[in-house]
């Protein structure tokens, strides 16, 4: 059936997931933008102020990185658990399960794009951001394929912790480590030529790097490889979810 014809139960899923999230909160949705300014903050006095790193409006290339990995972790840690948690409603109703997935993509989408709008508000007035269609498109493209990649590991992961319920505690703990090794706190032009290579083996490295490229370093140039890199591990994610999905959610009531 149509999508549209469940856009009662999307609308009130998500409605759900966000009153969950902020119930009993004074700030409510302000506190999606103020985790990001708040950590980007403290990392910027930590690495600028203490260790003395040297990079020309480094609190910008903090927030650049961190609010997508916001976007990215959160949604991955909610999404690990989401058949679970809607184990009741998959239990007493039929419907395609996947919608499921839709609520921590959507709501964290919605923050990532708030934060988005604050980053180039940020850059306009300290570097004196120009945008352009081709910074728009690159962006779209990025993002785009973003959720694609995002969506085919939530559902791999969260299908993975039916069976096995430790997989949303490693997830945590494997993200501790994903954050740094990804080029976040510090540009890839640090790493050692020779090892350069490596970072592509780093799922989400392009996705971050071509929003440094285009919104801090203004760079046009070097994005084709970053891009092609980031549609091949969208495009191969999402493949092998679906897979996984195709072949286990008739099990989903019984196994949740």
């Amino acid at each position: 059936m149509k999508l549209m014809n469940y856009r009662y139960l999307i609308y009130n899923l998500i409605k759900k997931d966000y009153i969950l999230k902020y119930r009993n909160t004074i700030l409510g949705f302000i506190w999606s933008i103020l985790e990001p300014l708040s950590t980007t903050i403290i990392l910027y006095i930590i690495f600028s102020i203490f260790a003395k790193f040297q990079l020309n409006h480094y609190f910008l290339f903090l927030f650049n990185g961190l609010i997508l990995w916001q976007f990215f972790s959160t949604t991955l840690i909610q999404g690990s658990t989401i058949l679970l948690d809607n184990s009741p409603i998959i239990k007493k109703l039929y419907f395609p399960y996947f919608i499921l997935y839709l609520s921590p993509l959507t709501i964290n989408f919605i923050q990532y794009i708030i934060s988005v709008l604050i980053l180039l508000i940020l850059s306009f007035f300290l570097i004196h951001l120009t945008i352009n269609l081709y910074i728009i498109s690159v962006f779209i493209v990025t993002v785009m394929f973003f959720i694609i990649f995002l969506t085919g590991l939530i559902m791999i992961i969260s299908i993975l912790n039916i069976k096995y319920r430790d997989i949303s505690y490693l997830t945590s703990i494997i993200l501790k480590f994903w954050f740094y090794l990804t080029p976040i706190l510090y540009p890839a032009d640090i790493v050692p030529s020779k090892y350069k290579q490596l970072l592509y083996l780093n799922p989400i490295f392009p996705f971050i790097n071509i929003l440094q490229n285009i919104f801090y370093f203004q760079d046009t140039t070097n994005n084709i490889k970053l891009l092609s890199a980031a549609v091949f591990y969208s495009i191969t994610l999402f493949a092998i979810g679906i897979f996984i999905y195709i072949k286990n959610y008739r099990l989903f009531p019984e196994e949740v």
